[in-house]
């Protein structure tokens, strides 16, 4: 086998697939957003978009449950739809179709503060040659896509009231996750005693069960750096 064959059999942080991918999911959401946008003007054709984007959403969720629930697949400790990019499909796609704040909320918070990590530092081993490589990239292109809709289309602005909201949102649900992953010895969401397969930021923040506590801290930073941004924005757009 050539070194070219093993560099896409097997995937790499800060490899050139890694790049090219990560690339690619964000070319599809800015070029999905743009036509989107360009539809506003047509009630019809940007109905279209809204309910096309809500189901590739949903599709995408159903694409990797489905994957992971096969009996070939299917693992206890990693198959069940428990992870945050998992729910962040399914937030999407209510987002998308019903414009429900909450929803728009946690799904911006979501995906430019903790889903991130996902295309920095995916938990992913399998290159192209796999179908594991196809399901993990496609349930995770559609977040940016999601996210893009959200704030361009829809005009989502985060203010400090989803901030709020988000935060205990999201804290309670990482609490839920700590416990089941404490009473079984999964590690869904990353808060249990394992950590991802590739190199994260997991492994600065100290050892299980503290950082958990250290996740909670920083995630809600991250959420707070997420909100300052807007309120200046929209101070600036009053005194003009």
């Amino acid at each position: 086998m050539t070194s070219d064959n093993m560099e896409l059999s097997v995937f790499h942080i800060g490899s050139p697939l890694h790049l090219i991918t990560v690339a690619a999911c964000f070319g599809l959401a800015v070029v999905t957003t743009l036509l989107a946008n360009r539809s506003k003007p047509n009630p019809a054709t940007s109905h279209r978009w809204r309910t096309g984007i809500a189901i590739s959403c949903l599709v995408a969720w159903i694409i990797n449950t489905a994957f992971w629930l096969l009996p070939s697949h299917f693992q206890w400790d990693r198959s069940l739809p428990l992870h945050l990019c998992n729910l962040a499909n399914l937030l999407g796609a209510y987002a998308i179709w019903k414009q429900w704040r909450p929803a728009q909320s946690i799904i911006y918070y979501w995906a430019c503060g903790l889903c991130v990590c996902a295309f920095i530092t995916p938990s992913l081993h399998s290159g192209i040659d796999s179908l594991s490589f196809w399901v993990f990239w496609i349930y995770h292109g559609v977040i940016p896509v999601a996210i893009g809709y959200v704030l361009i289309i829809d005009q989502f602005r985060p203010n400090w009231s989803d901030f709020a909201r988000s935060s205990l949102v999201t804290t309670g649900f990482v609490m839920v996750l700590a416990g089941i992953n404490w009473l079984t010895g999964w590690n869904y969401g990353f808060v249990g005693k394992g950590k991802p397969l590739q190199t994260s930021l997991l492994d600065w923040l100290g050892p299980y069960p503290i950082r958990i506590l250290y996740i909670v801290l920083l995630g809600t930073a991250i959420f707070a750096l997420l909100t300052v941004p807007w309120q200046k924005w929209s101070r600036s757009k009053i005194e003009k």
